[in-house]
């Protein structure tokens, strides 16, 4: 009320005015609760949803992940190590141009390769995925 007090008109008492604005507040409140129980009510619906589904889920996850690996098998030795290293182990590309005493440069060239022929090989699959995820998540 302070910061704003230049523009408040109060025609009736004072006290009249704080409970108009308490009422308000309460009622903005509980309805606001309303809405964040109905929709923890919907989310729960979700991933009841998204659980039936596991089998096949599990299926797509692996054959998307020998899809990946298939895609990376296609790429040079040296390049394959830096990005297993990278993902797997989860190593920095300093750690891993250490590792293989080659530049760090090289290493981060290593994995722009292995990368874009992910995307290359997989933009279709990934697509796909992020379609059907859309779509089952309108239902």
């Amino acid at each position: 009320m302070w910061e704003n007090r230049q523009s408040i008109v109060i025609t009736d008492s004072l006290s009249l005015y704080l409970f108009s604005i308490l009422k308000r507040q309460l009622v903005s409140y509980f309805r606001s609760e309303k809405v964040k129980s109905v929709f923890a009510e919907h989310f729960a619906h979700f991933i009841q949803g998204q659980m039936d589904n596991s089998t096949d889920e599990r299926w797509a996850v692996d054959d998307l992940q020998q899809r990946i690996e298939a895609a990376i098998a296609e790429l040079p030795n040296k390049c394959q190590e830096v990005f297993w290293l990278s993902r797997k182990q989860q190593l920095s590309s300093l750690e891993i141009a250490s590792q293989l005493q080659i530049s760090q440069r090289t290493v981060e060239n290593y994995l722009s390769r292995a990368v874009a022929h992910l995307k290359l090989q997989l933009g279709d699959v990934l697509v796909f995925w992020a379609f059907t995820y859309l779509f089952s998540a309108a239902l």
